[in-house]
């Protein structure tokens, strides 16, 4: 096999630090039962962590370099499938809807976190965890609480999804090669129903982009495609929202009720 090399455009940045791959592994909880999605395999050093803990593991690799390494560390495993495909592209509910119960780990490339966070929250399947490593700065989209700058659509639409998240710190210099910045581990405690019906999360996720399309105008500005500037300012005083308000100043729970107010989701 030829010697691999780390390729910056799919964004590789190889894991290899026995420690933190451990503590990664702890914090995913990996259930014994359970089907494990792996998104992007590499070189298999947490795959094969995952595969004696899990009951099925698919591991999904974009580059085809990574695949005869992949196979020869993962040979002794008969639970483990590889598909040598585009996560972005691949028919997910199809591949995993009688997959029960489902986790989901993940080394993401930087450059697609927010894409791929997006197509696992708006999966409409159960899945009992969601355990990302993402860079710093994304993992604090991910997780931002109302009133923060850095609160957007993915933000609530994790929240929608999740009831809470824990995190650990990965520098950079535990990655071959290291990256800019540092990373954060995120794991996922998944709903067992979403705070909105599977039906209604693309709706949902699409008034969450439309709310915050502009971030420094107010929600009655952003909204006002879908109805009446001066309906949309009473909507919000009748969820004791000021009229005023800008998107990131609403909880998760009263953009739901705004929504179901304008009709987006049903009640």
């Amino acid at each position: 096999m030829k010697k691999l090399r780390a390729k910056k455009t799919l964004g590789q940045h190889f894991l290899k630090h026995e420690p933190t791959l451990n503590s990664i592994v702890k914090i995913s909880q990996v259930d014994s039962s359970a089907t494990v999605l792996e998104i992007g395999g590499g070189m298999g050093d947490l795959s094969k962590l995952l595969a004696p803990l899990c009951s099925k593991l698919i591991v999904v690799e974009t580059d085809e370099d990574m695949l005869p390494y992949l196979n020869i560390v993962l040979e002794e495993y008969n639970n483990v499938h590889v598909l040598h495909e585009d996560i972005l592209k691949l028919n997910l509910y199809e591949l995993l809807e009688n997959e029960k119960p489902l986790q989901v780990v993940a080394n993401l490339p930087y450059y697609l976190t927010t894409e791929i966070m997006e197509r696992l929250f708006l999966l409409p399947l159960p899945i009992k965890s969601i355990s990302v490593m993402v860079q710093k700065e994304a993992g604090e989209r991910l997780c931002a609480q109302e009133g923060s700058k850095q609160r957007g659509p993915i933000s609530l639409i994790a929240s929608i999804r999740s009831e809470s998240v824990q995190k650990i710190l990965v520098t950079r210099d535990k990655f071959t090669p290291p990256p800019s910045v540092d990373s954060v581990f995120l794991h996922f405690n998944m709903r067992h129903e979403p705070l909105v019906s599977y039906s209604e999360l693309n709706n949902i996720m699409r008034f969450f982009n439309m709310a915050f399309s502009m971030r420094r105008k107010t929600l009655v500005n952003n909204l006002g495609s879908i109805a009446d500037k001066k309906l949309l300012a009473e909507t919000l005083v009748s969820l004791n929202i000021k009229p005023n308000a800008r998107a990131e100043e609403l909880s998760t729970e009263q953009f739901i009720a705004l929504a179901e107010k304008l009709n987006i989701t049903e009640n």
